[in-house]
């Protein structure tokens, strides 16, 4: 793991009873989920790759940084509406709802978001491996990007 994120939101879900393709008043319902959690991202250790690119010069190949895992993770409702015949309307699917916002397109937006604190934090780890063992050498580096 090279990097750990905090991210907070609030995510909405809304449903209601329809007929003839309307919604039917007073059947609806809404729910506000508070969530937190800490992201953790990375790269795929195994597909590195560092070659001696000429005499005490070496080039450090990374893959696409990747959502590793979350930790801390936080949910609770922060509001329920529920109209006065919402008793004809099915229950928000809470778990569902989580389930999209830890394996969403946020997790991309994360490492998107924090790209070069990411290639920083790589830089600064392998730098201090190859130097470990001589720090008379050039280090390049190249960063792949998964295609979108």
């Amino acid at each position: 793991m090279l990097l750990s994120t905090s991210t907070q939101g609030l995510a909405e879900d809304q449903v209601s009873r329809e007929i003839f393709g309307r919604d039917l008043p007073g059947t609806g319902r809404t729910q506000f989920l508070q969530y937190s959690y800490r992201a953790k991202l990375g790269v795929e250790g195994s597909e590195v790759s560092i070659v001696e690119t000429g005499e005490d010069q070496y080039r450090v190949s990374l893959p696409d940084f990747i959502f590793i895992g979350h930790d801390n993770v936080n949910f609770k409702t922060a509001v329920e509406q529920n109209g006065v015949l919402s008793w004809v309307t099915p229950e928000i699917d809470t778990a569902s709802t989580i389930t999209e916002i830890l394996s969403g397109g946020e997790l991309t937006e994360q490492i998107d978001l924090n790209r070069d604190l990411l290639e920083d934090q790589a830089r600064t780890f392998y730098t201090g491996i190859i130097e470990g063992i001589d720090d008379g050498v050039e280090i390049e580096f190249e960063f792949k990007r998964a295609e979108e």
